[in-house]
């Protein structure tokens, strides 16, 4: 059976998007199925978009860049004893992205043993007086 009217898209007309309309809506931050709904489309749709008009998706951090209070907090947290991974979570940076501009602080095998002997030690004493863990009190302690 032929159709009527052959096309070379069985799928149907193809989708064209307003380039400005799909950058400014990449930029407020829009996920790509948010987009693909939009336009009634497929998020892989929306992907081809992106690369074939060259439209950059905005960075995890939002485009905030490290500033030096950022940097200053982290020496100061890595100057009292923290690990790399918690003066991350504090400052709010990946640990990753500390490491490259605070290279040679982060603890070595040697300190990490050494903090976790230590807690392990400051834990078995705790309970050997009924503190609890790290400071915590006991809960039939509370009551």
């Amino acid at each position: 059976m032929t159709r009527p009217y052959p096309s070379a898209n069985p799928y149907g007309p193809r989708v064209e998007p307003d380039v400005s309309e799909l950058a400014d809506l990449v930029n407020m931050g829009r996920t790509r199925t948010q987009i693909a709904n939009r336009f009634d489309v497929s998020t892989r749709t929306v992907s081809r978009w992106l690369l074939k008009y060259g439209i950059n998706e905005p960075s995890p951090t939002n485009g905030r860049r490290i500033t030096p209070e950022h940097l200053a907090e982290a020496i100061q947290l890595f100057d009292d004893g923290a690990s790399q991974s918690e003066v991350a979570r504090t400052v709010g940076i990946s640990a990753e992205t500390l490491g490259r501009h605070l290279p040679g602080r982060k603890w070595d095998q040697s300190t990490a043993g050494s903090m976790a002997r230590a807690v392990r030690l400051a834990n078995e004493q705790m309970r050997k007086r009924g503190t609890g863990h790290l400071g915590m009190e006991r809960l039939d302690d509370a009551a």
